[in-house]
């Protein structure tokens, strides 16, 4: 991004950079009035087409979970669309295992579970994110031993109204699926090949293919298998094993649905039935779910 960005977007002043890619900055903001801290992700129109933008921004603006980031409001200026989101305490997933903040297995256990009900909410609502991998999924710390997960950037996200497949080929390579890397048509197994590769960094701290070429990845996700062990696969049960196993199988019709993942045997072992009980109301009481989206399975075939 060579030209220069608005120091303000609205009502909101930008202060700090906080990351860069190609295409857009994530910067921290305020608002003057509120003194309400943000955080803007400014994307520049000008390389990045208006209506791949449109679609992003129209993506966060229907969503409504507590996991999933909802957009504050979206503001344009010479060219540059600022995506107004709020700040997250802990930062990222990714800074998180790094830092190792999370220091348990209960803990992380927690963490997915709430991250698999943000992507159910997205499934339900025929929304492929794309995307998912740890930089994607924000932290915001309750208390000591409550984080709360809120996934984010919808920049490469897509709405499967009439099609249950998409013909796309972008993501993030290190957790790609196979069949995206290898420019396949693909569907909601794809998110669950990243969620299953973003599973097993928590568990290690490292990915499980490494940042190698782009076709030398697209050969050994087919032949090399996860290594389950080191960081804490060393005391973790068998189930998350084979959740994590069936989740980054290479054939995409041998995957769970995020249905399946959320009933994996892994989460009635850690998770005590006062949180699962909890986790339960409040995902009836959210206002744009009921019974139907909670019950019914987003079908799918590759």
């Amino acid at each position: 991004m060579s030209r220069k960005i608005p120091t303000k977007f609205g009502r909101y002043k930008l202060l700090n950079a906080v990351c860069r890619s190609q295409y857009s900055v994530i910067v921290s903001a305020i608002d003057p009035m509120t003194r309400e801290k943000v955080i803007a992700k400014v994307i520049d129109m000008e390389i990045i087409p208006r209506q791949e933008v449109e679609i992003e921004t129209s993506i966060m603006d229907r969503i409504n979970h507590r996991y999933v980031m909802k957009l504050i409001r979206a503001v344009d200026d010479s060219g540059y669309r600022a995506i107004i989101m709020r700040t997250a305490n802990m930062g990222d997933l990714e800074m998180a295992v790094r830092e190792k903040a999370l220091n348990s297995l209960g803990m992380c256990a927690r963490i997915m579970y709430r991250i698999v009900l943000g992507i159910r909410y997205l499934h339900n609502k025929k929304i492929l994110h794309g995307d998912i991998k740890p930089a994607n999924v924000l932290l915001f710390r309750v208390t000591k031993e409550d984080i709360k997960p809120a996934i984010t950037d919808f920049g490469l996200s897509t709405l499967l109204n009439e099609s249950s497949i998409c013909k796309c080929n972008r993501g993030t390579c290190s957790f790609s699926a196979p069949e995206l890397l290898n420019r396949k048509p693909h569907s909601y197994p794809s998110d669950i090949w990243s969620l299953g590769a973003t599973f097993y960094y928590m568990m290690t701290g490292s990915t499980v293919y490494p940042h190698i070429p782009f076709e030398s990845l697209r050969t050994i996700v087919y032949t090399k298998r996860p290594m389950y062990q080191g960081g804490l696969f060393e005391n973790a049960p068998i189930a998350l094993i084979n959740l994590i196993d069936s989740m980054m199988s290479t054939d995409p019709n041998d995957r769970p649905s995020i249905h399946g993942c959320l009933e994996s045997q892994f989460f009635d072992t850690m998770l005590d039935k006062e949180f699962l009980e909890k986790e339960k109301i409040e995902e009836m009481m959210s206002p744009n779910i009921n019974g139907n989206d909670i019950l019914t399975e987003t079908k799918y075939h590759v």
